[in-house]
This record gives structure tokens, sequence and C-alpha cells, in this order.
């Protein structure tokens, strides 16, 4: 989400790396064409505000994994979820 000069970067996640969310986004911010002050919104000069945490065991437990990978039908791309 983005508002003014601010980025928002929130949601849910589980995952086991580390990712250093403000400067994926400034680097982000700065591929797609926002690199000078001069467009008013730009990598140098915008903050980066985020809001993630844990997601839900409920939600986890229905995206997690794809209805192939639970029947256990053996398809080999079957255990990636679907998200929400």
């Amino acid at each position: 989400m983005i508002a003014a000069y601010l980025v928002f970067i929130i949601g849910e996640i589980n995952t086991n790396y580390y990712v250093d969310i403000p400067s994926l986004t400034w680097s982000l911010v700065q591929g797609i064409g926002h690199a000078q002050a001069k467009h008013i919104f730009d990598s140098e000069t915008c903050s980066v505000l985020a809001a993630i945490k844990p997601q839900s065991s409920d939600i986890s437990m229905g995206v997690d994994h794809a209805l192939e990978y639970k029947l256990g039908d053996g398809v080999a791309f079957a255990q990636i979820g679907t998200g929400d």
C-alpha cells in the first residue's frame, strides 16, 4: 500500500527465512523507475513501514498444501500451497 511518501507492507506469512523488507522495498521502488526526487515519490525519500506477523494456524491449515498433496495424490507440484 502506498500513500504520499510512505510504503506500507502488511500481512501474514509463515517462513523460515529473514527478508530485509525495507531494503527490498526501496530496491523495488527504484526498479520501477522511481529513483529520483523529481518524481515526488522515490526510493531515496520514501519511508517503509512493515507490519508482518505469523499467519494464523487456521489459515495455514487450509492453504499450506494443495489438495492433491493432502489426498496423497503424489503429483510433484502438489506440495505447493495456494496462499490466501
